[in-house]
């Protein structure tokens, strides 16, 4: 389900409580919605659907706020303000490393799928080799993790769509043994 799809449901929810906490005080204002339901019924679903629509409402917020910090660390690494390690790195400690980074998915071309904890999030970097770091860095960073991130399937990687891979012996197992040295001198 698309972020629109879950602000909207949580919203809807959150209104069916309310109309279900007005109908329960029918007999005070004469707003009467339906007559089959009880006022103890009715209350009590209003408030259950209202304070679980709250509730969801408040998840969505804080999951687009960590997109946004995403979204704000991947722009600051295409511009050049810090390298693709660097990136990784405040991807996974964002809000206090509660969302690390468990897996990356890249097909070749500028969108890199970062898989954290709590949401897939797909950025596009605009430069095939800038997503080609950034994706090598985050396979780092989700192995640092966890070692078992290979074998749970949360790092795919679409090895015959990325021909700049062809240049290094042992195409991805090569360029990521590269990056690697690289990251180990610095």
């Amino acid at each position: 389900m698309g972020k629109e799809a879950r602000f909207f449901v949580s919203g809807l929810i959150t209104l069916v409580g309310a109309v279900l906490i007005l109908n329960a005080f029918s007999g005070m204002t004469g707003f009467v919605i339906t007559e089959d339901l009880g006022i103890v019924a009715s209350s009590v679903f209003g408030f259950a659907f209202f304070i679980g629509g709250l509730i969801l409402l408040a998840y969505e917020g804080h999951t687009r706020q960590v997109e946004n910090d995403v979204y704000h660390i991947v722009d600051s690494y295409k511009v050049g303000k810090i390298d693709e390690w660097d990136a990784a790195d405040r991807i996974n400690r964002l809000r206090g490393g509660k969302n690390p980074v468990e897996g990356v998915e890249y097909a070749g071309g500028e969108v890199v799928g970062i898989n954290t904890k709590k949401r897939d999030i797909p950025v596009n970097v605009k430069d095939q080799r800038k997503a080609l770091d950034l994706m090598a860095s985050l396979y780092w960073t989700s192995l640092i993790n966890n070692r078992d991130n290979i074998s749970k399937s949360n790092i795919k990687i679409d090895r015959e769509k990325i021909p700049e891979l062809d240049k290094y012996k042992g195409g991805l197992t090569g360029y990521l043994k590269d990056k690697f040295k690289e990251k180990a001198k610095s």
